[in-house]
This record gives structure tokens, sequence and C-alpha cells, in this order.
């Protein structure tokens, strides 16, 4: 969907210069990667509700590592995990209905599965109230640490312990390990759109990414003739805050 388009580039808009000097003086690193984070969120938030798009809320999730730690940001129910040493952990709560239902108790473990509201999401970008708020947390980071961003297409359709299976499984291949959970989530019947990022820490805090994804952009980032076009007017946020609007970064 074009909100998704938003996202991403209010985080690549936010985050592709590194902090001055000054800023790294005078702000933690901590503090630094929450608040660009939150910055980059509040940007997306902002230019969705500009789009009046039909349905335009978006769930999202981003980290951001340095200095041996990594900052995870998410809202709705995309999600982070990390696999460490052949143990997987979730990072993020989803903001979503069932979610609350299972906090509050009010959902036996046998009525998860045919839960009929698992996609009504509690928190949204986009949705223009006090419910877009991310959630943002920090890490510790080790070494060959594997770090999986998701969509709720794919990690609704892979328990857990399948996706513990093929981390370790394709541990050396994040590429790899992205074909595999893709591969996977179809099998377990995803008629979603997915999106799978493998981030694994290498010698030295370097990073190995691999990334998949099923479902090709919307047809109408492509002109006729097959090449790239650029975003249709009436999708183009206006430029807001310190922010200039490029429409090159606005490309497939």
């Amino acid at each position: 969907a074009p909100v998704s388009k938003v996202v991403v580039w209010a985080m690549i808009e936010r985050f592709q210069h590194p902090p001055s000097p000054e800023e790294r003086a005078i702000i933690p690193g901590g503090e630094r990667a929450s608040e660009r984070l939150r910055e980059a969120m509040t940007l997306a938030n902002t230019r969705i509700q500009r789009l009046s798009y039909p349905g335009g809320g978006a769930a999202a999730v981003a980290a951001y590592l340095w200095e041996g730690k990594c900052a995870i940001a998410h809202i709705g129910d995309a999600r982070a995990y990390r696999w460490r040493k052949g143990q997987l952990t979730q990072l993020t709560e989803d903001h979503s209905l069932l979610n609350e239902y299972i906090k509050l108790q009010k959902i036996s473990p046998e009525e998860i599965e045919d839960f009929p509201y698992k996609n009504v999401i509690t928190r949204a970008l986009g949705i223009g109230n006090e419910s877009t708020n991310p959630d943002v947390t920090i890490h510790n980071v080790e070494q060959e640490d594997i770090y999986l961003l998701c969509s709720d297409g794919l990690h609704r359709y892979i328990k857990a312990p399948d996706i513990c299976t093929l981390l370790t499984q394709y541990s050396d291949s994040p590429a790899t390990a992205c074909d595999a959970l893709i591969q996977r989530a179809i099998q377990g019947k995803s008629t979603d759109n997915m999106t799978a990022i493998v981030l694994r820490i290498d010698e030295g805090d370097s990073i190995s990414q691999g990334y998949g994804r099923t479902s090709p952009p919307p047809s109408w980032f492509y002109a006729p003739d097959g090449q790239l076009a650029e975003i249709p007017p009436q999708f183009r946020p206006p430029p807001e805050g310190p922010y200039p609007w490029n429409p090159n970064l606005w490309r497939e």
C-alpha cells in the first residue's frame, strides 16, 4: 500500500545523515537512537494523515544499531525477534486486539487460533490520535546475534519454534534465512503481503543483512512500459518541518 512507502522513506530521510559531533557529544547514544526513531515515525504519521488514503493506517518496526546496542521501535503488530545461541526472543509486544484480550485473560489458549479479529491493531501510524506512539526499547548486542524484523503476514503463519529452527539452520546466511521464512509462511497458507529483514551481527559489530518480500510493489509504482514511475501526485505528501521534499526519494 502507499502508506508503507511513506514509512520506509521517512526512516531513510531521518537516518540518511549520521549524527553530528555536537549531537554525539550532547545526547547519549540510547537517547539519540530513541529520538531519531520516534522522529521518523512521527514524520511518517504526519504524511500518512495527509494522504487521506482509505485504510491508511500502518504498522511498522525499525531497528537502529550503534556501539554494541540495538534500539527497536515498533507500532501495531509488526514484530522484532532476536536469535541468540539457538534461543529466540520476541522483543516487541503486539499492539493488537488479540494481545489485549490475552493480557486481560478474556480469551483462552484454545480460542486464540480461531479468534476472528487477529488483524485488528490498537495502535497504528496515520490514524490521527494518541494511538500513534511507538514503543522504543534498547538491547545489548552480542556477536552472532540475529535480528528478525517482520510483518504480521509472516509471523501469523509461522510458529515461534519454526522461526527459531530456520534462523538456526541458516544462521550464516541472512538472505537464505529470509527466503526460507517467506516460503514457510506461504506453506502456512499466508495470503497477506509479507516482509522480512534479517540482520546478523558479525565479528567487530559488522552487519550482514538479508531482505525478502513475497508480493511485488503496488502496480501504480510502474509505468506501462515497465519503467519505474514516480508516486502519483495525489499520494505525494507536502514538505514539512526541516525535512525537504525530495521526489527522487520516492522512487522504487
